[in-house]
């Protein structure tokens, strides 16, 4: 992921100035001939019936991230126009991951491309400590730290599923969502995901072929890839103590750090 990747290059001494913006979603205006699907019926002792009409994006409806995302990637693009070339967002947050002096002058000039706009900040912050993406980083020992409850819920997820003949699509979904995101900290689960999305993808198509109305309605026996998946996630992962060093991903900005040669491997 972006962050752990950004903090491994910039090294010891990087700080975060992060903040999102508030109610982003209730900052878009319904369009006007889209008014009868947002009125709302409320019964109360003190006023009897009400009606209410909505005039702004409501959390929950699919358009409203569409139209936030479109929003969003404007003000990302400004971003970088004005040289916050380095600036992370992810939907409604923003992350700066610099040298403090640097941090200080993006978060600067990020606060004032916002101001201008008519858009406000909250929850902002500097320093070595913040939560992002499900995940604790700490910066001043360079680890990234999973929570204890996500680890937890993971945890008895892995059992559950370890022990189960057959999974559920929504089995599936979540089990791909979650070992995608794990293997940030732990890059040996990211083998763990294609047996699992392929498992995702029949259950996909058992679910359109029988017109099922509900994920956990559709279910497949486990193949043997799919179980020796598991098998090896629970085995990695059990055992964890839930902190792992931040190290970059290997790409064309990270590249090996020692090279050997062998003979015909």
């Amino acid at each position: 992921i972006r962050i752990r990747d950004r903090i491994a290059h910039v090294g010891p001494g990087v700080v975060v100035w992060a903040a999102d913006i508030p109610q982003c979603f209730r900052r878009q205006l319904n369009h006007p001939r889209l008014a009868p699907l947002f009125v709302y019926r409320s019964v109360t002792e003190e006023h009897g019936l009400e009606w209410w009409q909505d005039l702004r994006n409501p959390f929950g409806w699919a358009p409203s991230e569409w139209g936030w995302q479109c929003v969003f990637h404007v003000i990302m693009w400004k971003a970088r126009k004005i040289g916050l070339a380095d600036l992370l967002g992810y939907v409604d947050n923003f992350y700066a991951l610099c040298a403090p002096d640097v941090a200080t002058a993006q978060a600067r000039a990020l606060v004032k491309m916002l101001a201008d706009a008519g858009i406000d900040l909250h929850e902002e912050m500097t320093g070595t400590y913040f939560k992002g993406l499900g995940w604790e980083w700490d910066l001043d020992s360079l680890t990234m730290i999973c929570p204890l409850d996500k680890f937890i819920i993971t945890s008895a997820y892995l059992k559950e599923w370890c022990s189960a003949k057959s999974l559920s699509l929504k089995q599936a979904q979540t089990a791909v969502g979650l070992l995608s995101w794990a293997s940030a900290g732990l890059p040996m689960l990211a083998q763990c995901v294609a047996p699992l999305i392929y498992m995702r993808t029949a259950l996909e198509r058992i679910k359109d072929a029988t017109h099922a109305s509900k994920s956990q309605f559709v279910s497949l026996t486990k193949s043997p890839q799919a179980s020796t998946t598991l098998d090896f996630a629970a085995a990695v992962y059990l055992p964890w103590d839930r902190v792992r060093p931040i190290v970059a991903g290997f790409g064309p900005t990270a590249t090996w750090q020692n090279l050997g040669r062998c003979d015909a491997s």
